[in-house]
């Protein structure tokens, strides 16, 4: 069972996700087969929120479960759920996992926390190298004379 808070946290999340998308109550009981009372319970902490519900509300407001159990389990705050720089990280995972297990000659072994926070600082840096290029090819498409 998940604790208190985390339940908290992914009620926030969708009642946030609820009002951000000007959904109505009634709208999303038929999208998930929930009756509109239960769900409205769930949604305010009146019911007990498991994780199908999670999922299947989750599934029906468009909020990704992966990006939102990221920011709740692991960065400890709902509101990382917007977070571009988590979006952008979390979306490397599938890729780099998928290139390691195609290319290593090796087997893996886990890192040390120092080879952890010196590679981290590498793909950190790359990343934000990445975005200030892409930054200036579009200031330098801006300046081109005009017509």
């Amino acid at each position: 069972m998940m604790e208190g808070h985390l339940l908290g946290s992914y009620r926030q999340l969708i009642a946030h996700e609820i009002d951000r998308r000007k959904l109505t109550i009634t709208a999303l009981a038929k999208e998930t087969g929930y009756n509109r009372r239960s769900l409205k319970r769930m949604i305010t902490g009146a019911q007990e929120l498991r994780a199908r519900d999670i999922i299947a509300i989750c599934a029906a407001i468009g909020v990704d479960r992966m990006v939102a159990t990221f920011a709740i389990e692991c960065m400890g705050n709902w509101q990382f759920y917007y977070d571009i720089t988590l979006q952008v990280t979390l979306s490397l995972i599938k890729p780099v996992v998928n290139r390691i297990n195609e290319s290593a000659t090796a087997a893996i072994e886990p890192l040390t926390n120092a080879a952890q926070k010196q590679l981290a600082s590498w793909i950190a840096d790359i990343v934000i190298r990445n975005q200030e290029q892409i930054y200036d090819r579009r200031d330098r498409l801006t300046d081109l004379p005009r017509l």
